[in-house]
């Protein structure tokens, strides 16, 4: 998993120091804002691996505009609810 982000990044960056900046940076963000909560809720869904390379590049991409990246994280947290959480912890009909 880490390789493939690793190849990910520098095909599209073409560095791979820019990956773990921005992996620092989404696993250290304390600012008290609408994406330290989205990021939390991702996080806490505990389904984040396959996702870490989206997340990763719209980080990079779109750091500075956080309405956009916002956006992205919202539509993340849903589709990680949707299909991991909710399909694993169904209740069992009777």
């Amino acid at each position: 998993m880490i390789l493939s982000l690793i190849f990910f990044s520098v095909a599209l960056f073409g560095s791979s120091w820019i990956i773990f900046i921005a992996l620092k940076e989404i696993m250290t963000y304390n600012k008290d804002d609408e994406t330290q909560g989205l990021l939390n809720k991702i996080f806490l869904l505990g389904r984040m691996g396959n996702f870490y390379p989206l997340v990763i590049t719209c980080w990079i991409k779109f750091k500075n505009e956080p309405e956009l990246l916002n956006q992205i994280l919202k539509t993340v947290e849903k589709f990680v609810f949707r299909a991991y959480v909710k399909t694993v912890y169904q209740p069992k009909l009777i």
